[in-house]
């Protein structure tokens, strides 16, 4: 079973219906400024699992303050706020649900059978149910199909067949030196403790902390505490070497202890403490030393590690995160993108907001699976697919729909890079990326036409930075290139440049990839021979077999690449 789309209405701020699609996405940015409404969305989609009903409450047996206040506070009308989710379900799950569901009910099945059969559910709805929840009484209703709504409390029994929806906007709080282990096991888990808990089932399925305190040979408890102690370090360091926070810091050593008799009222206490060696001599230090940087990162780890509420298949897990790595410096935060999408691709869907740039890595994350979160001037609040998105000004960058989303100004944009290369569009960025090297020498911009290559000029100028423009070599690239040396002076056309030509007068980068090798790249990708190379290139940039793909190219291929590199490099030694 797996989430296909979340839609959001009446909503505090959330008026009209709003929709994020995963079908094709296990990692969603929402893009905005502070106070867009980002976080209203996250929350809404927290609120669809009953799950999750009192997270962050501040008391027993109250409902936390996603669902305490849906209330739109811009407006007196307000419908009733609703949170419809579409998933895809197998005929199987939807049986086995239905079992569950029968002997929780004291329902005969044989009397009265799931109302639908399995051709029946894969034609005509394609094995896909909706399912709406009323966020005022917290009911739920099964939309399509709808004989199945007929069934009363079957959605919620849907609801808690389905993957986990887990929210963290927390990843900044310190974490404790200490847990506290009560000498009886609680009904239900929370907190750091239920983190640990985790952390010793992931280590062996048979250890806990409660058999653990039982356990009356030290020998065994101690091997035990050192089975934990060096899966976690594992884990910790693994992760610390792709964030790189401090160059200095190699692997990282974190000791836990039990004491050995339980306190005054009978609880144990599991102390976690950094051991560092500093000239050959062991410094013991607590968690809440560190820096932020380290503090956020141990956050992160250990609550998507070892997130209690993740039990077997992870894959299809909803993850909600709340501007993650607001603490972490700009080469962090780049990591941190590459961490997001190795969690999406192997431990589920992520939908996160954030309202910086360096999360946004272009060749991590396709632009069109980006959305732009904006709060019109009646404070309604709305998504927009970045490829729907309507720049304000005239658009001259593919990239420039996320920048205005950031209120980041282009010249600023620029001014951040080294040489600038610009190039006429999105699939020029992508051909460049992968089939030549010079992305090492240069910052590529993708323009969105020839013409706006000639109107970004001012702002590469005003940049102060080494710039070159490539244009097609086809009419309207040599016109365009004309025009720039006729307004902007003939000393600078050693910087206005077209594509090598080489094929007869219409130069473009497609033919930079010889037909034979478009096929063969539509064939690994398991497109149709007939797909246009925009959406055979665009799909083999974010393939993860794209290396592999790579190799089997012709030397032709390669060898008009290298005309493109030497046209450039040469082009890169001009003052």
């Amino acid at each position: 079973m797996r989430y296909l789309s979340f839609e959001i209405e009446n909503y505090r701020a959330i008026v009209e219906p709003l929709k994020i699609d995963l079908k094709n996405n296990s990692l969603i940015p929402l893009i905005g400024i502070n106070e867009c409404g980002k976080t209203t969305i996250l929350q809404a989609i927290l609120c669809f699992d009953y799950a999750g009903d009192y997270i962050n409450s501040k008391q027993d047996g109250q409902v936390g303050p996603h669902l305490q206040h849906t209330l739109n506070l811009y407006s007196t009308n307000d419908g009733i706020p609703t949170i419809t989710a579409t998933l895809e379900i197998s005929f199987s799950e939807l049986e086995s649900t239905y079992s569950s569901f029968s002997k929780e009910n004291n329902i005969d099945p044989i009397q009265t059978p799931l109302p639908i059969t399995k051709d029946n559910f894969s034609k005509d709805f394609n094995n896909i149910i909706t399912i709406s929840r009323n966020l005022k009484d917290l009911t739920y209703s099964i939309i399509s199909p709808k004989i199945l709504g007929d069934i009363d409390g079957f959605g919620k029994d849907l609801v808690s067949a389905s993957p986990y929806i887990l929210y963290n906007d927390d990843f900044n709080d310190r974490p404790p030196t200490e847990v506290l282990i009560p000498s009886k096991k609680p009904a239900t888990l929370s907190g750091w403790l239920d983190i640990y808990e985790q952390l010793f089932n992931d280590t062996d399925k048979t250890f806990s902390l409660f058999s653990l305190i039982q356990e009356t040979d030290q020998r065994r408890r101690d091997t035990i505490l050192s089975r934990v102690q060096k899966h976690l370090n594992e884990k910790l360091t693994k992760a610390w070497k792709t964030f790189h926070l401090d160059s200095k810091q190699g692997a990282l050593n974190l000791k836990l202890s039990l004491s050995d008799r339980p306190l005054g009222n009978g609880d144990y206490k599991l102390t976690i403490n950094i051991i560092e060696d500093i000239n050959g001599t062991e410094n013991t230090f607590h968690i809440t030393d560190r820096s932020k940087g380290f503090l956020w990162f141990f956050n992160f780890i250990m609550k998507i590690e070892f997130n209690p509420k993740v039990t077997g298949e992870k894959k299809d897990t909803i993850y909600l995160l709340d501007e993650p790595g607001s603490y972490l410096h700009a080469s962090a935060q780049d990591k941190l993108c590459i961490k997001l999408k190795n969690i999406s691709s192997k431990n589920g869907n992520i939908i996160f907001c954030t309202h910086s740039h360096h999360l946004l890595n272009p060749e991590l994350i396709p632009l069109h699976k980006m959305y732009i979160i904006e709060k019109n001037a009646k404070k309604k609040i709305s998504a927009i697919p970045f490829t729907q998105y309507k720049v304000k000004g005239e658009k001259m960058t593919a990239l420039q729909p996320m920048y205005e989303a950031l209120q980041m100004p282009m010249l600023n944009q620029i001014s951040s890079m080294g040489t600038v290369l610009c190039v006429e569009g999105i699939y020029d960025y992508y051909a460049l990326k992968m089939l030549s090297t010079c992305h090492n020498k240069c910052n590529i911009i993708p323009s969105v036409s020839a013409d706006s290559m000639v109107k970004s000029i001012p702002f590469v100028i005003a940049s102060g930075k080494k710039y070159i423009l490539l244009w097609d070599n086809d009419k309207e690239g040599r016109n365009k290139r004309n025009e720039a040396i006729k307004t902007f002076g003939a000393e600078l056309e050693p910087h206005f440049l077209l594509l090598p030509d080489i094929a007869d007068q219409h130069t473009r980068m497609e033919n930079f990839i010889e037909k034979e090798d478009l096929s063969i790249m539509r064939k690994a990708l398991g497109l149709d021979e007939g797909v246009s190379y925009e959406k055979t290139i665009g799909t083999l940039f974010f393939s993860s077999d794209k290396e592999s793909i790579l190799k089997n190219i012709t030397q032709k291929t390669k060898d008009n690449f290298t005309k493109i590199n030497n046209l450039i490099e040469n082009t890169c030694k001009i003052p």
